[in-house]
């Protein structure tokens, strides 16, 4: 019996969505490929990191933007997203992502689980900004 494990299998995440006005997504890089809102979010994630992550710079990919981090030593990427709803305010989506190696797979090791501490450190972050909104963790 073969085992197809897929990358997608092998990742773990959840997401968080929320709106707010807090950033200028006009003012973001644009990527000519896919132009999709998103930056913004990571960058100011960037400024108020500290010793637990060491984090990549955002680039573009056809959903959004993202960044590869380390969080105290485990892999994990963040993937943002916008959209402009209208009235002044986007909505965002900000997915936290856990790399699992194809043997932690295998053997069910190494899961995202609600209490991770990466998602805990970002669903803090998120929940104290004052300038979010309908807040939602899925």
């Amino acid at each position: 019996m073969a085992f197809l494990i897929t990358a997608s299998e092998r990742l773990m995440h959840y997401d968080v969505r929320f709106t707010t006005s807090k950033f200028d997504v006009l003012n973001e890089d644009r990527d000519h490929t896919n132009p999709v809102y998103g930056q913004s979010l990571l960058n100011w994630i960037k400024t108020l990191t500290d010793s637990p992550i060491d984090m990549a710079d955002p680039e573009a990919d056809d959903w959004g933007w993202y960044c590869d981090i380390q969080w105290r030593g485990l892999p994990y990427r963040l993937g943002s997203s916008a959209t402009t709803l209208g009235d002044g305010e986007v909505q965002w989506i900000l997915h936290i992502e856990k790399s699992r190696t194809l043997k932690e797979s295998l053997l069910g090791k190494e899961k995202m689980t609600p209490s991770d501490a990466c998602f805990m450190y970002f669903k803090e972050m998120i929940t104290a900004e004052s300038d979010f909104h309908h807040i939602e963790f899925l």
